[in-house]
């Protein structure tokens, strides 16, 4: 218990900033949350001082920590959970499976802090620096991190289902194997950023920079990139069906073998765009800018591409038109030309394409207009 006497040497060794009150401020805090509280309300003023302080082992559940200097602590194993951590410094802290589920850490500096097995699910990192920090095996499940600075951080494996990273700086950050299920990056800077491999199902990335991102191999089933910058991006691979695209920027994008089965790229800027053997079955097209793209052995069964510009695109290489939606003049040239690729069809027990010879003789027909 912390009598009037300590408290009274507190305040004069704050008052001469003589050294020894990192350690004062220390003993406070580990004679638990609730008499460390009860100090700050009366020394609001104060900035608590822990540099290379040992708070190992210390209560710190609901602490108020905002403004403290805890830059080089030991909080290893230290439980925070629903402290208040904003505008604190963290940097080069040693972190390690602390818990920090549900703390408020807005606009806190975590720069060089030792992040290994840490949770903060739920916690407010809003605004947060966090650059180049290596997260390993951390639990960012629901954490609110928009506007936070990540650039160059490490995610490799980390869990971020559900964490909000609107307008977050995420460039050249590592994200290989991490999940993103139903995260939200509206708005967030992910440009060079490393994500092969990691699964954003259901994920918003709406009006998202992603240029030059590596999404090789990635699950992007049903996310949100409407309005995405992904000019460069690179999905070779990537599984993105029923991913909404409407309206976004991907022109020289690379979608060689990408699952894009019933994606929405309608409107979409996919000038010089790289297909090959992708498979676009169901897809929508519409209105989309298709000039000089690559569509080598592309999979277009049942897509949509009325209206789309498709001059200067090597469609006369695609694999099947068949039962796509075309515009009559395109439809056309394909019969005169090409006409098997009408009756092209995937065949699931050979695992092979095949030509449908009764529908070829129908697609010959001079009366033949479409399906």
């Amino acid at each position: 218990m912390i009598g009037c006497k300590s408290v009274t040497a507190v305040t004069v060794l704050l008052a001469l900033n003589i050294d020894g009150a990192n350690q004062v401020h220390s003993n406070i805090l580990k004679s638990g949350a609730k008499n460390w509280n009860s100090w700050r309300e009366k020394n609001t003023n104060v900035r608590p001082d822990f540099r290379e302080a040992d708070l190992s082992g210390a209560h710190l559940e609901r602490a108020n920590l905002d403004r403290a200097n805890l830059g080089g602590a030991n909080l290893q194993g230290v439980s925070l959970r629903g402290a208040c951590l904003e505008g604190v410094s963290l940097r080069g802290a040693n972190l390690e499976r602390a818990n920090l589920e549900g703390a408020h850490l807005r606009l806190a500096d975590l720069s060089g802090a030792v992040l290994v097995e840490t949770v903060f699910a739920g916690a407010n990192l809003e605004r947060a620096i966090l650059r180049g920090v290596d997260f390993q095996l951390v639990n960012l499940e629901r954490a609110h991190l928009s506007g936070a600075n990540l650039e160059g951080a490490h995610f490799a494996g980390v869990n971020l289902k559900k964490a909000n990273f609107e307008g977050a700086n995420l460039a050249t950050t590592y994200f290989r194997g991490a999940n993103f299920q139903g995260a939200v990056l509206q708005g967030a800077d992910l440009r060079l950023a490393d994500l092969q491999d990691s699964h954003l199902e259901d994920a918003i990335l709406e009006g998202a920079h992603l240029e030059g991102a590596n999404f090789r191999g990635a699950f992007l089933h049903g996310a949100n990139l409407r309005l995405a910058h992904l000019e460069g991006a690179h999905f070779a691979g990537a599984f993105l069906e029923r991913a909404r695209l409407k309206g976004a920027c991907l022109e020289g994008i690379h979608l060689e073998g990408a699952n894009l089965e019933g994606v929405d790229l309608s409107g979409a800027d996919l000038r010089g765009a790289h297909f090959a053997k992708a498979h676009l079955v169901s897809a929508n097209l519409a209105n989309a800018n298709l000039r000089g793209a690559d569509l080598a052995e592309v999979n277009l069964s049942e897509a949509n591409l009325e209206t789309a510009t498709i001059e200067g695109s090597n469609f006369n290489k695609v694999k099947s038109f068949y039962k796509a939606k075309v515009d009559p003049a395109v439809l056309s040239e394909i019969k005169t030309k090409w006409p098997e690729k009408l009756a092209t069809l995937w065949d699931v027990s050979s695992m092979d394409w095949v030509i449908d010879t009764t529908l070829l003789e129908q697609v010959k027909k001079p009366d033949w207009n479409g399906w």
